[in-house]
């Protein structure tokens, strides 16, 4: 009886821990995706300043913009049940846009909790978004020079 009463306690105990570490990395995810979403707003500000005086480049911004909402918002169109297509998404959008972005394997997301799954593929699709902003929707030119203005 006592080596059962022992047992249950370190079972608690494990898994108490368990659970505290999951919501440690949980909450430091938390804070990584809210940091991601502030630079992609400040991208996003950045590129609508910059071309909101030349016609070509307004329409570039737009066009462009409207793809990067739709990499942002494509975890939650897809939905993350099925883990295997929301990693192929993943995979083809960082191939067909060249943006050269390294990501975890799939089998690597095999033993993961679904709510850590999420947030994982979440960070991972604005780290998409970031990168496509910064290669097609930031307008490149140089510095503005004092005598233009």
């Amino acid at each position: 009886m006592k080596k059962l009463i022992i047992f249950f306690f370190l079972l608690f105990l494990f898994s108490c821990n368990r659970k505290n570490e999951n919501k440690h990395l949980y909450f430091q995810l938390e804070i990584y995706e809210k940091n991601l979403e502030e630079v992609i707003k400040g991208i996003d500000a950045g590129a609508s300043f910059r071309s909101a005086d030349v016609e070509y480049l307004k329409k570039n911004y737009d066009t462009m913009s409207k793809i990067a909402f739709k990499i942002k918002k494509m975890p939650k169109t897809i939905g993350s049940e099925n883990r295997e297509k929301v990693i192929k998404a993943r995979d083809s959008i960082n191939n067909k846009f060249k943006l050269y972005l390294k990501f975890m394997h799939s089998n690597t997301y095999e033993n993961v909790e679904d709510s850590i799954f999420k947030k994982t593929i979440n960070i991972d699709f604005l780290r998409l978004t970031e990168a496509f902003q910064l290669r097609y929707v930031l307008p490149r030119s140089g510095c503005i020079n004092a005598n233009d203005m």
